[in-house]
């Protein structure tokens, strides 16, 4: 078990829909996480088709040319996932963003965004939300990390939510044999558990087998299902 401070110094997007704890009444609604909404599309494929139908057709202009090669460059680093190592996938780089595009695809949900902190920020990829007793489950990537996290309101609740959680997804983690070890976040927003290693998969080519990665994922999303479904009483 370790305990450190979170990288999450700006919370995922948030929309206004009531949030009321299990079997509750009159509780007064909370700000929830968006789930199953994509917070960015890929404006630039929409964007560069019709230009390259311009540039075909014979349109010349010393703009649309400049224009037209600017978002190139943006589309061809953003797709460079797919073309290099992932040891050269720095912070914040655009390769983050077209994995976390591809992830959105193959998944059906997620969403994904920069978040500013103090150390550099990251790239950040949530999903699979679940609402469960006095606060929400969710899985998120921060870039080369995989976590299973919790966002609780109530400060005088986070300590024991945050061990029992802890406690409830290393169990089932074990049970299925996937490495996801305690590590205990702090704040609103807390991490109760880590995989432990890359979670990213590779190829025999040494670039990313997105295949196998979506797999990996994938198991990890049914286990917080399970968990969440379980709704077991906290004590």
């Amino acid at each position: 078990m370790s305990t450190s401070p979170e990288r999450t110094s700006i919370a995922p997007p948030l929309v206004d829909q009531p949030c009321h704890p299990p079997g509750g009444t009159g509780a007064q609604p909370r700000r929830r996480p968006a789930r199953q909404t994509s917070d960015h599309g890929n404006p630039f494929s929409d964007l560069l088709a019709p230009l390259r139908d311009g540039a075909t057709a014979g349109v010349t202009n010393a703009i649309l040319a400049d224009f037209l090669g600017h978002l190139q460059a943006i589309e061809d680093a953003v797709q460079s996932h797919h073309s290099r190592p992932l040891a050269s996938w720095k912070g914040s780089d655009a390769a983050w963003k077209g994995f976390y595009l591809a992830l959105q695809q193959e998944l059906g949900e997620g969403g994904w965004h920069y978040v500013a902190n103090p150390s550099g920020g990251f790239m950040s990829f949530y999903g699979s939300w679940h609402s469960v007793p006095d606060c929400m489950l969710y899985l998120q990537l921060e870039e080369e990390l995989l976590c299973v996290k919790i966002s609780v309101g109530d400060k005088a609740k986070r300590s024991r939510l945050r061990n029992t959680w802890s406690h409830r997804v290393t169990e089932a983690a074990k049970a299925r044999g996937l490495p996801l070890g305690r590590r205990f976040g702090h704040g609103e927003w807390m991490t109760v558990a880590v995989w432990s290693g890359e979670y990213r998969q590779v190829g025999d080519d040494c670039l990313l087998d997105l295949e196998g990665t979506v797999a990996r994922l994938r198991e990890v999303m049914a286990l917080v299902d399970e968990v969440a479904a379980a709704e077991r009483p906290l004590g």
